[in-house]
């Protein structure tokens, strides 16, 4: 499944444990590890996973195990609870902190282009989600220490800050 109901989006953004299970499940970690690393009792976890199966986001095998039954990296719905939580909420949280670390980058970049230019740019990001993802799969075999959460935000629009408005000259339709 490449996209979420707007139901399932919802109830994930009701509830940050269930976001957390959800991202740990698709991402192939271990029960063993979530206990490890994260403040889950063994009941909590069970109903986590349990809910995450009743929103058909997950099977959940026998031991704990999951199936994902949606995509890594599933498309978020057009201005569907993920992607207004993620512009209202993650957005300031991940870029709070400066990219200053080895493993870090932050790059921003404005130009002009024409259409085909925006079109060629929209496909390269594509193509380095799916570069991305497949890198995912690759390292989820690793054992949880030695791996570290990485997230990538690619974006592109048409865009001027709203600072230089105040400088743009009204268009005059011909």
């Amino acid at each position: 499944m490449a996209r979420l109901t707007q139901a399932q989006e919802q109830a994930l953004v009701d509830d940050p444990a269930l976001m957390l299970a959800m991202f740990l499940g698709i991402n192939r970690w271990r029960q063993e590890d979530v206990m490890a690393h994260f403040a889950f009792t063994l009941p909590q976890w069970t109903a986590l996973l349990a809910r995450l199966d009743r929103l058909g986001i997950i099977e959940l095998q026998p031991g704990n195990r999951v199936r994902p039954l949606t995509a890594r990296n599933f498309r978020w719905l057009t201005d569907g609870p993920m992607e207004r939580y993620f512009r209202t909420t993650l957005l300031g949280d991940y870029f709070s902190d400066p990219f200053d670390g080895e493993l870090d980058r932050l790059l921003l970049l404005s130009g002009s282009l024409g259409p085909d230019g925006a079109r060629q740019m929209k496909l390269r990001l594509d193509e380095v989600a799916r570069e991305f993802d497949g890198l995912l799969a690759r390292d989820a075999s690793l054992p949880a220490e030695q791996r570290v959460g990485v997230s990538l935000v690619l974006a592109q629009k048409p865009w001027l800050l709203r600072l230089f408005e105040a400088y743009r000259r009204a268009r005059q339709d011909h």
